[in-house]
């Protein structure tokens, strides 16, 4: 994997991202893109589409589209990773970033001392 990268800096709760993953070899990479074990979590992300692969040469990238549903700013974010796997005895290469979701502050009730404060 040559670069991942996600398609905004600032992802407010409510956003559609997508995540990108460059690999490039002579065969075809598999991708797979996941936040822990195997799949993406859905208590915080929406499956949208994906991933679609586009090929130039013999660079590859695929494109993973979700929409946010939880932030995540509290814990620090949520690692992403992306994986190559070029098959039985070639080989995978994994990237990874952290994505971080923030509150959209103009739709959160705050709740203060009991009473939720309107903005």
């Amino acid at each position: 994997v040559t670069d991942f990268t996600v398609s905004s800096d600032t992802i407010t709760n409510g956003d559609t991202i997508t995540l990108t993953c460059v690999a490039t070899g002579e065969t075809a990479p598999t991708f797979t893109f996941y936040t822990r074990g195997a799949a993406f979590d859905e208590s915080k992300y929406t499956f949208v589409s994906g991933p679609t692969t586009e090929t130039s040469g013999t660079t590859y990238t695929a494109m993973y589209v979700t929409t946010t549903k939880q932030a995540t700013i509290i814990q620090g974010g949520q690692t992403a990773y992306c994986e190559a796997s070029y098959g039985t005895g070639m080989g995978s290469d994994v990237a990874e970033l952290t994505l971080t979701t923030y509150y959209d502050c103009a739709s959160v009730d705050i709740p203060i001392l009991g009473k939720i404060l309107e903005l």
